[in-house]
């Protein structure tokens, strides 16, 4: 496995970061803590020997942001980011994303697809169905999706994903999920929730995040396979919904299907962008 060079971060001072090669024979080591904390040691077994590299932070700006310098220099597929709190965390549309300390798993990975640029749309749900399945197996928590990739349980958002593509190069896949939260902004467009409210088996974040990655090299090897795991994990599938567009009139109608591009279809609309809201079951 490649040893990618330390690189410097800005906040590393304040911060304690710490940066592995996971599996490697060969560790480069960011100016760590003067005592390592539970949450560096935890991320570091999880991670060690399954992704090649991987930094640990307790507070950054933004994952995806640490995610995405580490690509353009070259970082190898799955290289990870961690940190226990984001200072400038964002979600789809430019949404902000605010946890406290131990309240999230805060993590982004580089993603270089095998896939044709043109199926790169696929991303973001892929990266939702690995979260799912993860939130499942390891939490027992029945957490499931609202189109294209909020995590939810029932009308509760347990998290968020966002990815961002530098094609033909690579992307960043960005999770939150709500972990031990039990206080949340009164201002949310969404309910939220978290695995502790939702009464999880385990309140392991860097267990979830390894079982994440795991399905996330497993799913981005089939894309046509991941559409189907999508289709089972969708809560929006076969519900009347309204989707609320940034320019145009909302959509109502209730979705069909997913395309082979990760779009939604509403009674025969394809919608490619957009918020969607559930108003019902399917009638």
């Amino acid at each position: 496995m490649a040893t990618l060079p330390p690189r410097p971060h800005p906040d590393n001072a304040s911060t304690g970061a710490c940066r592995l090669d996971g599996g490697s024979s060969h560790r480069a080591t960011l100016p760590a803590m003067p005592k390592p904390t539970e949450f560096h040691e935890a991320m570091a077994r999880a991670l060690t020997g399954l992704v090649p590299a991987f930094q640990t932070y307790d507070e950054t700006g933004s994952t995806n942001d640490d995610a995405r310098a580490l690509a353009r220099e070259g970082a190898a597929h799955l290289t990870t980011v961690v940190a226990d709190v984001q200072t400038a965390g964002r979600g789809r549309r430019g949404r902000s994303w605010i946890a406290r300390p131990g309240d999230a798993l805060l993590a982004s990975w580089v993603i270089r697809p095998t896939m044709p640029v043109e199926q790169w749309s696929v991303l973001p749900l892929i990266v939702g169905v690995a979260c799912v399945e993860a939130v499942r197996a390891r939490t027992g928590v029945d957490a499931a999706l609202k189109w294209p990739n909020d995590v939810m349980v029932g009308e509760r958002k347990l998290g968020g994903i966002l990815v961002e593509a530098e094609p033909p190069a690579f992307a960043v896949a960005g999770v939150g999920i709500n972990s031990a939260a039990t206080v949340f902004p009164e201002d949310l467009r969404t309910p939220p929730t978290s695995l502790a409210i939702e009464g999880a088996s385990r309140l392991d974040r860097a267990d979830l995040l390894a079982a994440i990655l795991r399905s996330c090299a497993d799913l981005l090897g089939d894309p046509e396979a991941s559409l189907a795991r999508y289709r089972g994990v969708c809560a929006t599938l076969g519900r009347r919904i309204r989707v609320e567009r940034a320019q145009g009139n909302p959509i109502e109608g209730v979705a069909r299907d997913v395309d082979a591009s990760g779009a939604l279809l509403v009674d025969g609309e394809r919608v490619s962008t957009g918020d969607v809201v559930h108003l019902s079951d399917a009638g």
